[in-house]
């Protein structure tokens, strides 16, 4: 979670709603990132994005820095493509956690949700997950970062898309496709890895 006197940095998104949303998101709860700028820097995925719409975002300076630092390498550099991401690991890099491997990371998603901390919202920079507890085990489905109330950065499924998504959206989403209600739970450590 970020904290009041930590530094702020724009981070400008650059967003589609790609031809084909997941069953279950609701119309404009979900948007696939295309491109960012962070400072002077702007990286464009491969594609077409003549239609993006642009947001600016203010949130932490690290966070803002990783999220450039994760894009580039996991979606716009040569290795890309060979590289694993998925929503666990995009979450623990863009919020500081650094690259780590992505087990670690689920084990982190699964830790947050297992401490029980449920929200509503996530605060800008704050790292959270979608997903339930049980009897046996806590699940996290999605690892999120709080980027603007009721708006979260996450990074969809195994070598997923980036993906700007509302959470009421994600509920909606789980609700079609598991049949089930998930909760957020968020994150309360400031810095979850460095």
């Amino acid at each position: 979670m970020s904290s009041h006197n930590e530094r702020q940095q724009s981070l400008i998104l650059h967003t589609v709603t790609p031809e084909s949303v997941p069953e279950g998101y609701t119309e404009g709860g979900y948007r696939t990132v295309v491109g960012l700028e962070v400072a002077r820097k702007q990286l464009w995925l491969p594609g077409e994005h003549g239609d993006s719409e642009a947001e600016e975002f203010i949130v932490p300076a690290a966070m803002a820095d990783t999220a450039a630092e994760y894009v580039e390498k996991h979606y716009v550099g040569e290795e890309a493509e060979h590289l694993y991401r998925n929503c666990h690991l995009g979450a623990a890099a863009i919020t500081g956690a650094g690259f780590i491997k992505w087990h670690e990371a689920l084990g982190l998603a699964n830790d947050i949700v297992s401490r029980g901390a449920t929200a509503t919202d996530l605060a800008v920079g704050q790292w959270g997950a979608i997903g339930e507890t049980g009897d046996i085990v806590a699940r996290a489905h999605h690892s999120l970062v709080g980027i603007k109330p009721g708006l979260a950065l996450q990074t969809d499924g195994e070598n997923g898309p980036l993906s700007v998504v509302a959470h009421t959206a994600n509920m909606a989403y789980h609700r079609a496709n598991y049949g089930h209600d998930v909760e957020i739970f968020a994150s309360t450590d400031e810095n979850p890895r460095h």
